[in-house]
């Protein structure tokens, strides 16, 4: 079986007793919220990175970011009719993110607030919801 491994960057944003989910549109975690966020290309800073991503996936910005925890999950994901199955291996730097600024665009993501004692395991990528564990922890 085929294992991948990728390191993302990742945004907590935290109203209250809400966060601010993406609905992933495609890949192995397609239909299930997950966290704003993804890969570094090559030669991006962290914060280009995680900046880059929100607009791309929610079409807002953000004012800062700090960082806030680190997470590992490793997922075996079931083949599909174009790919087969693999083990996949992610890393997740999170930062806190606040100061959420709207652009006047559409993201490739829907993105919405979602109350954290309203989430269930089934409803989030498995970084997504590791994280949030954590969060709860805190």
């Amino acid at each position: 079986m085929e294992k991948i491994t990728r390191t993302g960057i990742y945004g907590i944003v935290l109203d209250e007793d809400k966060i601010f989910l993406v609905i992933q549109n495609r890949g192995p975690f397609k239909g299930l919220f997950d966290l704003p966020g993804g890969g570094l290309d090559f030669g991006e800073s962290v914060e280009e990175a995680l900046h880059r991503e929100f607009l791309e996936e929610t079409a807002t910005d953000f004012l800062s970011m700090h960082p806030f925890l680190n997470v590992t999950v490793c997922t075996q994901v079931p083949a599909s009719k174009s790919k087969e199955g693999y083990l996949f291996f992610q890393i997740g730097l999170i930062y806190k993110v606040e100061g959420l600024l709207a652009r006047d665009s559409v993201g490739e993501l829907t993105a919405r607030w979602v109350r954290l004692d309203s989430l269930s395991e089934k409803e989030l990528a498995p970084l997504a919801w590791k994280a949030i564990q954590k969060i709860a922890q805190i």
